[in-house]
């Protein structure tokens, strides 16, 4: 099975691949790592870093195993079969979520073959380490598609609300969808318990 927006002539080799997910530093992810990546990854909607939406699992793989170790980066992965879809979900993580760093996760839902989602979570204790990610990824996405067609906050308590931002295009029975969320912190519905930490989150996906 084959989604809509399928890139059938992107040929990506692994040592492309490998220079896209370079950062400034060798050494830990940095807040100043953050910034540039975030740019990169943002700067065209279609392409999160190498990945795109119906891109074959062969190449997802090897461009994700290619990265695995470079610049910190750690690539895990799960499995989820059912009688009807295969999906296999591969996540990159580095850094840490403190007042003095970021945390970058690049997750990418594959399904029967074929990537369906991607999604990008930069966390940190220190809104002023977010908050110009936030606004990087804003401004590179809106040169892109233009302004949001949906803008709005939401509070869930005195100390924790959600900037939702998205982008949609219809084609018949298809549905394109880019997002960037921001969070003021994590909030438990079942405990009522929240904390300060950051989240920024960008995400790509059809259905």
């Amino acid at each position: 099975m084959r989604f809509a927006g399928i890139k059938t002539a992107v040929a990506l080799s692994l040592a492309f691949s490998a220079a896209m997910w370079q950062v400034p530093s060798a050494e830990a992810f940095s807040a100043q790592d953050a910034i540039g990546a975030v740019n990169e990854a943002t700067q065209d909607p279609e392409l999160m870093y190498t990945i795109y939406i119906g891109m074959p699992e062969s190449e997802v793989a090897a461009n994700l195993r290619g990265v695995d170790g470079q610049n910190d980066w750690e690539l895990t992965s799960r499995s989820n079969s059912t009688s009807r879809h295969d999906s296999v979900t591969y996540q990159l993580a580095r850094g840490a979520a403190n007042m003095k760093q970021v945390k970058e996760i690049f997750l990418v839902n594959v399904t029967d073959g074929y990537v369906k989602s991607i999604r990008i979570y930069y966390r940190s204790g220190n809104p002023k380490l977010i908050t110009p990610l936030y606004q990087k990824a804003l401004h590179n996405y809106g040169k892109a598609m233009g302004a949001s067609k949906r803008r709005r906050t939401y509070d869930t308590t005195d100390a924790t609300y959600y900037q939702v931002n998205q982008w949609q295009k219809n084609n018949g029975n298809t549905h394109d969808v880019h997002n960037i969320n921001y969070s003021s912190g994590d909030f438990d519905i079942c405990t009522g318990e929240h904390d300060t930490v950051r989240t920024l989150v960008i995400d790509h996906y059809h259905y």
